[in-house]
């Protein structure tokens, strides 16, 4: 694409140490290069990510909630319209700086951050990562301002349309793509290297013996701790006594991260269940684990079952929308529905190193032949180059 088509890609982060999605942008900007895109963000974590990847990462003001908009007085309603005005001018200000004809923003971001573009006639491009909250006319507005929307997955785009109002499917079907995330391979595969699975544990005080079942993401409602802790965690220890599980992820939300130690002491396995908390190499649990337990109620096309298996460790998904498009059932790990088939599954798994080793090597196949780094830049570049009528 001519320097004069690039894009500015705008990602936006709502916690710090949260940062699948920004990871994700990343390994896109990096892979497309920087005469084709430049990346904006709202959180100095994503930014020193990218700086340390050698890229150049610009920050700016994003943090803007129009929830309960109506309920406020008339000065601070004032207020809020001058910082979204403020707002869409410093965008503004920032594409033509960057010579941009698009803006690709996080379906997160307030939808108002795209009108002042689109009325200049910048191109707007928006990935929505996990399935919209809710349904109504203003989520269908906020789908159909855009020139193009990005799926993860393509049951998340099946359900999605499925929801439009009659009249509109056509026009959102033509608007809408399905491109999957990708991880960076090499620089987890590398980081997962660096020791033995013995080294790691030794490394990270795990117990040696033991069957370790570790779950990354959040302490927060969606990725389904509690649950995990309540359905399952007993039923697997009653027949896999020297079970360990770990829970490896920043705690975003506290009273949530009290209520998952209250159910551990609850059901009895206090003493086999540890939060490790944040970690900026995640890569090492991967390596010291024997499976991969992700109880997420909604994602996208999820990061950490991809990194997982970019290592060889087996996964058990929880199904959610679109989660039998990051694994292949029965052949890299399992995807299950109910916690008595979870519990199932992980008893088998502890039972019998060959199928985990058996699992391990087709997840690394699989990650390798679908979700390289190139094939998800190379499709944005088609995606670019219709929208801004390159090629």
């Amino acid at each position: 694409m001519p320097k004069t088509s690039r894009v500015l890609i705008l990602t936006y982060c709502l916690y710090d140490h949260a940062l699948g999605g920004q990871r994700s942008s990343l390994v896109l900007a990096r892979r497309l290069g920087p005469g084709v895109c430049s990346v904006y963000t709202n959180n100095e974590e994503v930014a020193r990510l990218g700086h340390s990847l050698g890229m150049r990462i610009n920050v700016m003001p994003l943090n803007l909630s129009l929830q309960g908009f109506w309920k406020q007085g008339l000065w601070n309603k004032i207020v809020l319209f001058g910082r979204v005005i403020q707002l869409q001018w410093a965008l503004i200000q920032a594409l033509r700086k960057e010579k941009a004809k698009a803006l690709q923003f996080d379906f997160d971001v307030t939808w108002l951050v795209s009108v002042l573009p689109r009325i200049l006639g910048f191109r707007t491009i928006q990935v929505v990562r996990n399935l919209p909250s809710r349904s109504g006319w203003r989520v269908w507005v906020r789908l159909l301002l855009a020139d193009r929307t990005v799926f993860l997955t393509e049951a998340a785009r099946g359900w999605t349309i499925s929801h439009v109002p009659g009249l509109l499917k056509a026009m959102f079907t033509v608007r809408s793509r399905v491109i999957h995330n990708s991880i960076d391979i090499d620089a987890v595969s590398a980081l997962a290297s660096q020791a033995t699975k013995a080294g790691f544990r030794a490394a990270l005080k795990m117990l040696g013996e033991s069957f370790a079942v570790i779950a990354v993401g959040s302490c927060i409602p969606r990725k389904g701790q509690l649950w995990l802790i309540r359905e399952v965690v007993a039923k697997v220890r009653s027949q896999v006594p020297n079970v360990w599980f770990y829970f490896v992820g920043a705690v975003l939300d506290r009273s949530y991260y009290e209520r998952c130690l209250e159910a551990a002491e609850s059901v009895g396995c206090r003493d086999c269940i540890e939060f490790v908390g944040y970690t900026d190499n995640v890569a090492r649990w991967y390596r010291a684990a024997d499976v991969l337990a992700h109880a997420s109620e909604m994602e996208g096309i999820p990061r950490v079952v991809l990194e997982a298996q970019c290592t060889g460790l087996p996964v058990v998904v929880r199904h959610f929308v679109g989660a039998e498009e990051a694994l292949e059932n029965g052949a890299t790990g399992y995807l299950v529905r109910t916690a008595d088939e979870f519990a199932e599954v992980l008893v088998r798994l502890a039972r019998s190193p060959s199928l985990r080793e058996r699992l391990g090597e087709e997840g690394w196949r699989f990650v390798r032949q679908h979700f390289e780094p190139s094939v998800t830049a190379q499709r944005y570049l088609e995606l670019y180059s219709e929208l801004l009528r390159y090629g």
